[in-house]
């Protein structure tokens, strides 16, 4: 029993020991178990934290990028708004530059009529107080004609009344011999006959032909006085020997010349009568050329008439 009791008292502290071991790991795994227990809940209820945390951020975020979208949505609203106003401008502003331009052109039109109308009222009252001019000359040549008018008609009474008395001194005579004084007389304004040289065409056929086709020339074509050829004595070469020219109404202008030359003018359409050695007589008041030489201008004609008419003597102009 002793023996079995020792042996029994042997064993005893092995057995406290597993049971105080078995006591302390049981302690320590309930102690972990519930430590353990309290870290899963603390961590779950960080976690927790952490999602409702994580979820009101998100939440905000959302609503921000919510915000932003709008934002950015109404920027691109003001953004095309501000591309169609910029589009609008710009057509617009191709408008107003196309209404300047044509404005421009308008006033550039409007300007050069305006510089029309100024040189048209200058050449007016130039041509005005060139036409007071000739009316003043006009004026006094009338004077002077009417002067010359009274003297003749003075004359021809005296020489009417000196007529008479010669008839009377000499009536014993023979009577025809009374009308050869006036008939040695010219007519009025008829002229003297001037020397026609040698060569010249004087045939009286040709001559006709020749005044028939010029006076029609001279018919045709032209502005301002009408001019006519009366007498041509003679032809040669580029030359008319021997010229009357007349215009007006009762032949008021006439041109006596010895020699004429027609030159035509293509290019600006004109044709001149080119006078020598004569005068000009004007509603009865004579004078002689001035340097001897006298231009009479006939314009708007129409230069190929001139030049297949067939009048060799028309010269042109080089």
């Amino acid at each position: 029993e002793l023996l079995d009791r020792l042996e029994k008292e042997r064993k005893r502290p092995y057995l406290l020991a597993l049971a105080v071991l078995l006591l302390v790991v049981g302690l320590g795994g309930g102690t972990l178990a519930v430590f353990l227990g309290a870290l899963d809940r603390r961590e779950s209820a960080a976690r927790e934290d952490r999602a409702d945390t994580l979820g009101r951020i998100l939440a905000d975020k959302n609503a921000r990028l919510d915000e932003l979208t709008a934002e950015l949505d109404r920027r691109a609203g003001e953004r095309a708004d501000r591309k169609a106003r910029e589009a609008d401008l710009r057509s617009r502003s191709e408008a107003l530059r196309g209404e300047r331009d044509r404005l421009a052109r308008e006033n550039e039109g409007l300007l050069a009529d305006r510089e029309e109308l100024s040189r048209a009222v200058r050449e007016k009252a130039a041509l005005a107080a060139d036409n007071a001019e000739r009316l003043r000359q006009i004026t006094a040549l009338q004077g002077r004609v009417e002067e010359l008018t009274r003297k003749l008609a003075a004359s021809r009474a005296e020489v009417e009344e000196l007529t008479r008395r010669l008839a009377g001194a000499s009536r014993p005579a023979s009577a025809g011999t009374a009308a050869s004084p006036a008939e040695a007389v010219p007519g009025p304004g008829a002229g003297p006959r001037r020397r026609v040289p040698a060569g010249a065409v004087t045939d009286a056929g040709e001559i006709a032909r020749i005044l028939l086709h010029l006076n029609r020339l001279l018919a045709e074509g032209g502005e301002g006085d009408r001019y006519r050829f009366a007498r041509i004595g003679g032809v040669r070469g580029k030359v008319l020997y021997d010229v009357v020219v007349v215009s007006g109404e009762g032949e008021a202008k006439r041109i006596e010349a010895a020699e004429c030359r027609v030159v035509l003018d293509e290019a600006q359409r004109r044709a001149e009568l080119r006078f020598r050695n004569g005068h000009l007589s004007l509603y009865g008041a004579r004078a002689p050329f001035w340097g001897g030489k006298y231009v009479v201008p006939v314009v708007s004609i129409d230069p190929a008439a001139w030049l297949d008419s067939g009048l060799t003597f028309i010269d042109r102009l080089l």
